[in-house]
């Protein structure tokens, strides 16, 4: 299938959509995908955690809805016009790695919403926006599914000739410690080793008597606990 063809069916498939829905109806359709998708792209913002906030991100996804809605007044139910802008989309390639898995969440809600409205189902689309804004702003404001454990980077300093595997297992386990060992490297002008673990620290957990009893085993060198996971 060459492109001049592509684009005449795209071109068949727009007439039809303009035959079977008034201006009034693509412009209902229209403002109101855009308004939920700008619900949602604030929901985002509201929601979200850490330091890699993408704006872009967030003008795709209200951007995405509307496209989404215009190719279901393109399509319809026609299984072939689903298939003349299956071929027409195949000639766009790009790639984009998600840092956030949430982040494909929104991107299919804002495509459900569109797709939604695109086919005259308005309630479902406003009902639907609503329950899983819902939800998704109660996960947040109550974390739910959160480790109750906390990770944290244990490091010890330590003789070579004194450390081997599971000299603090029994520490770990008197105190509800998750620990897995991560590595070692020698400590410059020191003939001592530092020791590497990640660990998870229980509710019980009490960090002073826990470090304290580290370094009474191991003859009170430094050992430091720190955020790393």
């Amino acid at each position: 299938m060459d492109i001049t063809t592509l684009f005449t069916g795209i071109q068949q498939s727009l007439s039809t959509t303009m035959s079977n829905y008034s201006m009034w109806d693509i412009l209902l359709i229209l403002l109101g995908t855009f308004a939920l998708s700008v619900w949602v792209g604030l929901l985002y913002r509201w929601t979200h955690k850490g330091v890699n906030y993408n704006q872009g991100y967030v003008q795709t996804l209200v951007v995405m809805g509307g496209i989404i809605a215009m190719i279901m007044l393109i399509v319809g139910s026609d299984v072939a016009k689903a298939f003349t802008m299956m071929g027409a989309f195949s000639i766009i390639r790009f790639r984009n790695n998600m840092k956030e898995t949430r982040d494909i969440g929104f991107i299919f809600l804002v495509m459900a919403i569109g797709m939604a409205m695109g086919t005259k189902l308005y309630l479902l689309a406003a009902l639907g926006a609503l329950v899983m804004s819902a939800i998704i702003y109660g996960m947040y404001r109550f974390d739910w599914f959160a480790e109750k454990r906390k990770g944290r980077i244990l490091t010890i300093r330590i003789a070579p000739k004194k450390f081997e595997d599971g000299l603090f297992d029994e520490i770990f386990e008197k105190y509800w410690v998750k620990a897995e060992f991560l590595g070692y490297e020698g400590v410059k002008k020191e003939d001592l080793i530092q020791v590497s673990f990640g660990v998870s620290l229980g509710e019980e957990t009490k960090v002073s008597e826990f470090i304290s009893a580290l370094q009474e085993k191991n003859d009170h060198e430094k050992t430091s606990l720190g955020y790393g996971m």
